[in-house]
């Protein structure tokens, strides 16, 4: 019986081992949980959403029945971060609320996390902390990534923006601090001169370019006319010559 016993607790320990072996976080583990992390992407989109009636005022000039039908939709910016894994789950910190939140899988839709930012007034930035659910490996962060949704562009509804909206203190949605006011109109009206003279000055070459090429497909009719002219000199200054001559 004792022989018996022994054995037992031999195997016990022998399988409760290979577990312990299995749930080791070593280098397979660890390479496999980071090709896994090296898959998480970010992107985000410009989404309108629709408001709910009584948050907001319809603007004047609607009669009744358009007003009841009337719909306002509010911009917002949706972040996306994709490829989540059960093996993973992420810790996101945002500097608009300076707050840090936990994600799972479970809080996911097919591996995808979707976190909705109204406030685009201002630039807001994310840092995404990747880690294992795997309780072994559970200190080791496996990745970081950053990523930001720009902000609104004030100036860009203005006058001096609708038929520049190329340049890039134009564009809607900007990743940078603006600058103040007078700052933006120096540099837009600079910005507006240049153009202007570049315009002309392609203008001015187009017209160039065209009078070549006139003279290049009308070469041979040119050199003809010329010659014609160059005899026709000639014969005007012997005649001219001549006359004067026998005058004298």
């Amino acid at each position: 019986m004792k022989k018996i016993g022994g054995i037992g607790v031999a195997l016990i320990v022998f399988f409760a081992s290979l577990g312990l072996a299995k749930a080791t976080c070593d280098t397979t583990e660890m390479n496999r949980l980071r090709s896994l992390a090296s898959n998480v992407k970010t992107s985000y989109k410009e989404v309108f959403e629709p408001m709910e009636d009584g948050t907001f005022t319809p603007p004047d000039g609607l009669t009744d029945e358009m007003i009841e039908d009337y719909v306002a939709y509010r911009t917002l910016f949706e972040v996306y971060i994709t490829n989540l894994t059960e093996d993973l789950y992420i810790e996101v910190k945002d500097t608009i609320s300076g707050k840090t939140t936990k994600y799972t899988y479970k809080d996911s839709n097919n591996g995808t996390i979707t976190i909705k930012n109204y406030n685009i007034e201002v630039i807001n930035k994310y840092t995404i902390s990747i880690y294992t659910t795997n309780t072994d490996c559970s200190n080791s962060k496996l990745r970081t990534i950053e990523t930001k949704t720009p902000r609104f562009n004030n100036y860009s509804a203005l006058d001096y923006c609708q038929n520049n909206k190329e340049y890039y203190m134009c564009h809607m949605y900007v990743d940078y601090d603006l600058p103040p006011m007078e700052d933006f109109v120096k540099k837009i009206n600079k910005y507006i001169t240049d153009k202007e003279k570049k315009q002309q000055q392609e203008e001015e070459d187009k017209k160039n370019q065209g009078f070549i090429e006139f003279l290049k497909e009308n070469k041979s009719t040119i050199i003809i006319v010329s010659s014609v002219i160059v005899v026709a000199g000639v014969g005007a200054t012997v005649v001219i010559i001549r006359r004067r001559r026998r005058v004298v």
